[in-house]
């Protein structure tokens, strides 16, 4: 799935979009990595949540254009068809065979999301790059979709729970860029959650709300952020992070903390 098309940015000013700002407190060392590589470098499971956003993606464009939901066969096509493009355009250190199941995985999972999560979105707006100037950064950010009265995000992977969905800071920013664009909070927000377990997949919804406090607890987190990143501070990811693993980062093979 294409990346979303922000504005140039203000020179000078430090842009942090939510996908890197997450990157960079999950893992300082892989947010390196990334930013000094010239190509895309993904894993399976990666793909296969990209695969399932652009099968919503292409939900989310019918039901705004058209005022109806995309065919359960679109959503599925688009899916694959997503996932194609970016092992086509990304370096995937898993083999053939992981690669050609994940295609298989990413239609499941696609045909899961349009009959028992799509039902429950009325989008008005659905993956819009939003930039807005903030305490002297550029805060930036594509919520997956939003609705008359709230915003919400699409995960796939590792099942979420209420709590990880209550601390999600990119739930968080995605909140302080609708106040930034809409004028107001959103009324709440969600994750929709797909994971795979017992042989098949599974949609989760968890409801959650953001709140003034919450943003100035999150804003102080970007400004550190920021200044980290300015100093090139990189720290690896916590003891223990289920995500530090090989199945789940495309630079762990490389990683100095795992060779340390």
């Amino acid at each position: 799935m294409a990346a979303p098309v922000y504005p140039p940015p203000t020179p000078g000013v430090r842009r942090i979009t939510q996908s890197t700002l997450q990157q960079y407190l999950r893992c300082g060392i892989a947010w390196g990595f990334q930013r000094e590589s010239k190509a895309r470098h993904a894993t399976v499971r990666m793909m296969v949540g990209s695969g399932v956003d652009a099968g919503a993606a292409e939900d989310n464009r019918e039901k705004i254009v058209r005022g109806t939901p995309a065919t359960l066969t679109r959503i599925v096509d688009a899916a694959v068809a997503g996932y194609e493009e970016e092992a086509g355009t990304s370096d995937v250190p898993e083999p053939a065979s992981e690669v050609a199941q994940g295609k298989d995985d990413t239609a499941a999972a696609a045909r899961v999301f349009g009959l028992e999560v799509s039902p429950g979105i009325e989008p008005i707006a659905a993956q819009v790059p939003l930039v807005y100037p903030i305490r002297g950064i550029e805060l930036a950010g594509t919520p997956d979709y939003v609705t008359g009265d709230g915003v919400g995000d699409l995960k796939v992977g590792q099942p979420w729970s209420q709590d990880r969905a209550d601390r999600s800071r990119q739930l968080t920013g995605y909140a302080v860029l609708h106040r930034l664009h809409y004028g107001r909070w959103p009324g709440r927000c969600w994750i929709d959650s797909l994971s795979f377990g017992g042989g098949k997949w599974r949609a989760a919804r968890l409801w959650t709300r953001r709140t003034a406090e919450d943003a100035s607890t999150f804003l102080e987190i970007v400004e550190r952020a920021a200044k980290g990143m300015d100093s090139g501070v990189a720290l690896p990811a916590p003891e223990g992070a289920w995500y530090c693993a090989d199945k789940w980062c495309p630079w762990f093979r490389r990683c100095p903390a795992v060779r340390a």
